[in-house]
């Protein structure tokens, strides 16, 4: 396996030497890494890079069916800044963001485990799921309008739509006609089924 060099020279859009930054390992272990980022020319001091190490797997097909592993350690792209790796300008925080990452991947590789010993998936992609409880909704008493059902239950008119044709669609309220409004569309009516 080839692992992340100690100095990374890093010239940004790679047309040329101006604006080449120097990247110096100040710590690592197994799952993180803080570089100290330097300005080449100057020497000029511009913060710490601090990241969850990435591995790339890739093996290459050699003639006689064998395969060649290039195992190696990656720097983070640009799109990992946010996500898995972060820019700090002192190294109190460069050190809180590590033990951040540090107890990340702690925590990602126990689920691993457990995941393995149990069978079960480790779902990580996407937004995490939305644990909310149900929310109890108040349906008016009598015949009332989607204003009426919308103030009962402390929503915005707009917000308070879909909750609104889920009861109707579900039969637990029914429409039972309009009454005019003044200007625009008659308002609908509703009463518990």
């Amino acid at each position: 396996m080839i692992k992340l060099p100690e100095v990374k020279r890093w010239t940004g859009d790679g047309f040329g030497d101006a604006g080449a930054r120097l990247l110096t390992l100040v710590k690592r272990n197994d799952t993180a890494a803080i570089y100290r980022r330097t300005v080449e020319s100057s020497g000029g001091f511009e913060g710490y890079e601090v990241f969850s190490i990435k591995m790339r797997h890739k093996g290459d097909q050699l003639p006689g069916g064998l395969v060649e592993a290039d195992d190696r350690e990656v720097y983070p792209s640009a799109g990992s800044f946010g996500r898995s790796a972060s820019h700090v300008w002192n190294m109190a925080a460069a050190e809180a963001y590590f033990a951040e990452c540090v107890v990340k991947q702690t925590v990602r590789t126990e689920e691993d485990a457990e995941a393995a010993l149990t069978g079960s998936v480790v779902e990580r992609r996407g937004r995490p799921r939305n644990k909310r409880n149900d929310v109890v909704l108040n349906i008016p008493e009598g015949i009332f309008a989607h204003e009426d059902f919308a103030t009962l239950n402390n929503m915005s008119k707009p917000s308070s739509y879909l909750p609104l044709r889920a009861l109707v669609d579900a039969g637990t309220i029914v429409a039972t006609g309009t009454r005019p409004s003044g200007r625009g569309k008659p308002t609908n009516l509703f009463q518990k089924a």
